[in-house]
């Protein structure tokens, strides 16, 4: 028996550590999931920074946070966030626009809800494009990937453009007046104006993308630019398409098909400085910190800009595989990534550092 035992206990002690090698430990990526957006809230599809808070827009919620280790100031919840579940449902494929002060939610009918970003759950300011327009017929959102499908600038005024039986490109322009009380929670929203917008020219029938920047709206159609100032004038500015427009230090730049646009009179007018491949006007284009990137699928890049070029360092992803970024944004030293699949988080101080090469 003692013969037979050694060899016995020798085989207890090999299994033992061939089981122990199997453990697996973890691994930590460099992007980190937050904690807030899980289950039913994983699908979000805009985001909004301010000074004090930051807002996300998913399909069935609407997410405000504070910094870490901050009680929210509306909710006495003993957290940073805040959850609220949205009474009009956004279309997921569609990327809605959120201010400071309110965003907008709408359906193909013609729907359109304004809500106070502070108080979602309180009074919204509602009504029906279908009221104001007898033409009417439906609101046809552009795309998530190309832009946002509703507009609001900094005055507080939101651009939605819509169908109807003219085969023209027909858009409302909205005056937003929004009061806020002296606790700062009851925030109550009201319409001062509402103008339809008509583009009166042969074949342009179709909204490409859509930017606003500061106080102007810039519309691409099917084969030019407009832009759309406060009072609702109409400037033709570029007879070609931009799918993207951003600013960047004193100029605005513009993406085409095939070439790298500038304008340095707040995009009255455009010079082209560069051509470029094609597949860069697929691209999202947004500035975090003092610096633009661009976002596609799951891959990110810090892109170097001047007068006549443009060129782009891929930023390390680890942790973002698979994923769909729908949205960029820097809040509380961190930089956030809305996805379809959930909301991601790096340190600012980490965020600008080049993917490793294989």
């Amino acid at each position: 028996m003692k013969k037979l035992a050694l060899p016995f206990i020798g085989l207890l002690l090999l299994v033992g550590c061939e089981t122990e090698k199997l453990i697996e430990v973890e691994k930590e990526f460099n992007w980190q999931a937050e904690d807030n957006f899980r289950y039913d809230n994983t699908l979000q599809i805009n985001s909004h920074a301010t000074d004090e808070f930051m807002f996300f827009m998913g399909h069935n919620y609407f997410t405000s946070l504070v910094e870490d280790g901050q009680q929210h100031p509306d909710f006495q919840s003993g957290d940073n966030a805040v959850q609220f579940i949205l009474h009009f449902t956004p279309e997921t494929n569609r990327k809605l626009p959120i201010s400071d002060n309110f965003f907008v939610v709408y359906n193909s009918n013609g729907f359109l809800a304004f809500v106070p970003t502070r108080n979602p759950v309180g009074l919204s300011l509602t009504f029906n494009l279908a009221d104001l327009d007898d033409e009417f017929k439906s609101v046809n959102g552009i795309y998530y990937e190309r832009s946002e499908s509703a507009l609001i600038n900094d005055l507080n005024q939101v651009l939605i453009p819509y169908e109807d039986n003219t085969s023209k490109v027909t858009m409302a322009l909205v005056d937003i007046e929004y009061n806020e009380n002296k606790d700062g929670f009851n925030h109550k929203l009201d319409t001062l104006r509402t103008q339809i917008l008509t583009i009166d020219e042969p074949v342009q029938n179709l909204v490409i993308a859509m930017e606003s920047i500061g106080s102007n709206f810039f519309v691409t159609t099917d084969s030019k630019v407009y832009l759309i100032d406060p009072l609702g004038n109409i400037n033709t500015v570029l007879n070609e398409r931009l799918y993207r427009v951003f600013p960047h230090l004193q100029n605005l730049y513009g993406i085409g098909w095939n070439g790298l646009f500038i304008s340095s009179d707040n995009g009255f007018t455009w010079n082209q400085v560069a051509d470029i491949p094609t597949i860069w006007s697929s691209l999202n284009f947004t500035e975090i910190g003092e610096k633009v990137i661009a976002y596609r699928f799951d891959q990110v890049w810090e892109v170097s800009i001047n007068s006549a070029e443009i060129g782009f360092t891929e930023l390390d992803n680890d942790g973002l595989d698979g994923k769909v970024i729908t949205s960029a944004n820097q809040f509380d030293d961190k930089v956030f990534l809305t996805t379809l699949t959930g909301v991601y988080s790096k340190s600012f101080e980490e965020f600008f550092v080049p993917k490793e090469t294989e």
